[in-house]
């Protein structure tokens, strides 16, 4: 709200939009003053007469003015001081405040340790996590940090364990909408058929969307498991304008699309002995020059077993077998020249 309204003022001075935006800006601010300000005085009165309870309550809403105005570090310094009045055994509110507090201020390390320390203690023996704001709440952001991270399977299987009923009660952090979107994408790019396959008939995680977004993910899911590769990146790439404005995708969005790209490279030649370079590069909306530069890094990084017979335009997908067939005949004939080469020397001498 604070960003959008910033944007507004930076605009024409005669626009009445920016005006407005202004004036709310400074009425906010000025409120935010007077209350800190307030807080400060109380504060110092709580500290000479050694109120701890009301300096423990000082510092809490200090750290939440700050927090609001965007001030992070002086956000933490209010928690920190908070926590070391209080002293109590079970400081788990504060230190999701904490983890809150580093994960908007662009601080991921800190906030995936604070999270992390968390995560265990709400988690039920079935692997999911309590059906509390608080367990979802903790339960998303690190589920969000680990997809930041390129943990991705990591992440999924996180926000799976989710219970959907409380998502929305920590929409200041996250929607329904999103969590689908991070587990429809980061599935696509690590989970198997057979996972993918369960996850498309599975409702519990796309529970409160709406029919039209439920039914785009179960379409992309669908396209990637019957192999219709070149409408599957159709309709990855309209919504990409939208995945580069989320917060958690932006950074990973090139290397996610990369995943799921090579992941369907490699499902489309398992299925074959051999494979017409043409039509595969028809499958995949490629050239056929493009296409064999792919192949070329996914052999180089040893992805897939095939060999390119330029000259026939094909590729020959060869099996583990295969393999270790070639293997062994390289290590007999390499065995039977050396063999030669000791008789030889031995006549020799």
């Amino acid at each position: 709200m604070r960003s959008a309204a910033l944007g507004l003022a930076s605009l024409d001075p005669n626009n009445g939009a920016a005006k407005r935006a202004g004036e709310w800006i400074a009425m906010r601010q000025r409120d935010t003053l007077l209350r800190k300000k307030h807080l400060t005085e109380e504060l110092n009165q709580a500290s000479a007469q050694v109120y701890t309870s009301s300096m423990a309550k000082c510092y809490e809403q200090l750290a939440e003015l700050a927090f609001a105005a965007g001030e992070y570090s002086d956000a933490q310094s209010y928690i920190s001081q908070q926590r070391d009045i209080l002293m109590e055994a079970d400081d788990s509110q504060i230190v999701l405040k904490l983890a809150m507090i580093t994960y908007f201020a662009g601080r991921e390390t800190s906030a995936r340790a604070y999270t992390e320390k968390l995560a265990p203690t709400l988690v039920e023996k079935t692997g999911l996590f309590k059906e509390t704001p608080f367990a979802t709440r903790v339960g998303a952001m690190l589920g969000m940090l680990y997809f930041k991270h390129g943990h991705i399977r990591q992440a999924v299987a996180l926000l799976l364990n989710l219970a959907p009923s409380q998502i929305e009660k920590i929409s200041d952090i996250t929607t329904s909408e999103d969590i689908a979107t991070y587990i429809a994408l980061g599935a696509l790019a690590t989970f198997s058929r057979a996972e993918l396959s369960y996850l498309s008939k599975s409702d519990s995680m796309f529970i409160l969307l709406t029919e039209q977004a439920r039914q785009n993910f179960s379409d992309l899911i669908a396209l990637l498991l019957n192999s219709k590769f070149t409408e599957l990146f159709k309709q990855l790439n309209r919504y990409k304008t939208d995945y580069l404005l989320d917060p958690v995708l932006y950074s990973t969005l090139d290397d996610l699309l990369y995943r799921i790209h090579v992941r369907c490279l490699v499902q489309y030649l398992s299925v074959f002995s051999t494979v017409s370079l043409v039509e595969m590069a028809q499958a995949f909306d490629l050239s056929v020059e493009e296409l064999e530069d792919q192949i070329t890094q996914l052999i180089e990084t040893r992805s897939v077993n095939v060999l390119i017979d330029q000259k026939r335009g094909m590729l020959v997908c060869r099996s583990q077998d295969d393999i270790s067939n070639l293997v062994n005949s390289a290590e007999g004939a390499a065995q039977r020249y050396l063999a030669e080469s000791k008789a030889l020397l031995a006549t020799l001498i």
